[in-house]
């Protein structure tokens, strides 16, 4: 919902509005986003309720690589179940990475999901051989040593493999000339290497539980091997895989655990230095949909625990920017209205004035509360009234990009001068 003349449907270009349900526009954009009465596009915007500098410290960057071409940015994106589909984050990245020619700086950090018999993203293909056992940081009983990714992998069996590619369909290619390898490294541990196609030029110890591989040419795939060399080695387990390239440009790492809460990653205690390995310009955190999902909500628990994940963030990387999104509406077992998702937004709207971080509070621009029977109606939320179908996902990812770009665009209004065309 919007007055007239004050949406961004694409790339911010006012359209006029046509009192019916749901029409788009294309026009010479190649970003069509549907224009639904329900969404209140005038709230789509990210919100500074503190102190902007390391958001617009991101900003600047990003705009010296849409201008010079020059330099590499880096996005963590923390979630659950709808970053770990990665349909909607994997929208996000690919307008980022194709705002401006150039821009695509590699694939980043995956999990090979299918190996812990979990759903995988649909843009790496995975495939594994021997036996394999998982861990995730979702599992309070479990006492796994797990980092960043929230998942692990683990096995015995010295004759394993794990084979990453890519998809010749995929709209971005995403081949690579650096791999970064995130293991749990101890007395225990088999020793581990890769093969590719290309070949390896140099291996980098970064740090314990960190190694790095350089490539003598660009591939698309790589396969993960073992070697026991001592008989104190007796297992091998992998924490997640950072597929890396020297280009300029943008690197889109999106974590999803099915189910996770904001305990569920304060529990991954490699994660603050996994996070300085990686050392992204921004992380962005979608947590909060889980911890709402129940009659019995602790508001004070719940501001608890987001507090000390973003005071551990910051820790890890003062000079970052985090920026919160607020979650989606939802049903209490598809039948009850869910009102705890207004009491996270409150907590996360205060959060970021206290913190400095942005907000993209996307609770109220898809409608508030019960919006999500709207959503399902349309064809983009699924039955069980808490996920979205694909086509809501690369919607939600639309609205994300197009706010962000909002934000852009007021940023480089306010202290860029660009000459005016004659």
């Amino acid at each position: 919902m919007s007055a007239p003349g004050n949406r961004y449907i694409l790339l911010f270009i006012p359209i006029l509005i046509c009192n019916i349900s749901v029409h788009s526009q294309s026009q010479e954009y190649p970003y069509e986003i549907p224009d639904y009465d329900f969404i209140y596009y005038d709230s789509n915007y990210i919100s500074l309720p503190g102190d902007s500098i390391l958001w617009h410290a991101f900003l600047d960057d990003f705009y010296k690589i849409v201008k010079i071409g020059d330099g590499q940015l880096s996005v963590v994106h923390i979630g659950g179940s709808h970053l770990q589909a990665d349909i909607y984050s994997d929208r996000v990245r690919q307008r980022l990475q194709t705002f401006q020619p150039g821009s695509n700086a590699g694939r980043g950090l995956i999990f090979p999901y299918s190996v812990a018999k979990t759903n995988n993203p649909s843009n790496y293909n995975v495939s594994y051989r021997g036996r394999w056992t998982s861990c995730k940081n979702t599992q309070r009983d479990r006492n796994c040593l797990l980092g960043l990714t929230g998942f692990s992998v683990s096995t015995r069996d010295t004759t394993a493999t794990i084979s990453i590619s890519f998809p010749e369909n995929n709209p971005i290619k995403y081949d690579f000339n650096r791999v970064r390898m995130f293991f749990l490294d101890d007395s225990l541990s088999y020793n581990c290497s890769i093969e590719t196609p290309a070949g390896v030029q140099d291996t980098i110890m970064d740090q314990p539980g960190s190694i790095t591989w350089m490539l003598d040419e660009y591939t698309d795939r790589l396969q993960i091997t073992l070697r026991k060399t001592s008989k104190a080695q007796q297992r091998f387990t992998l924490l997640g895989i950072s597929l890396e390239t020297d280009d300029p440009g943008l690197v889109y790492h999106s974590i999803g655990v099915n189910g996770a809460k904001l305990p569920s990653f304060l529990r991954c205690s490699l994660m603050p230095e996994q996070l300085r390995a990686i050392s992204p310009n921004l992380v962005i955190l979608s947590l909060g949909t889980n911890d709402a999902y129940t009659r019995y909500f602790d508001s004070h628990a719940y501001r608890q625990n987001y507090d000390s994940l973003i005071r551990s963030i910051r820790s890890a990387l003062p000079d970052a920017g985090i920026l919160l999104t607020v979650p989606n509406d939802s049903y209490l077992y598809r039948r009850y209205t869910n009102k705890n998702t207004a009491r996270v937004r409150d907590i996360i709207m205060d959060l970021a004035e206290e913190h400095n971080c942005g907000v993209w509070d996307f609770y109220t621009i898809m409608g508030g509360l019960n919006s999500i029977i709207v959503w399902q109606r349309f064809g983009l939320a699924k039955r069980d009234r808490i996920h979205f179908t694909r086509k809501g996902y690369l919607l939600k990812g639309d609205l994300f990009f197009n706010a962000f770009l909002k934000s852009y665009d007021d940023y480089i209004d306010q202290t860029i001068h660009i000459p005016p065309l004659k």
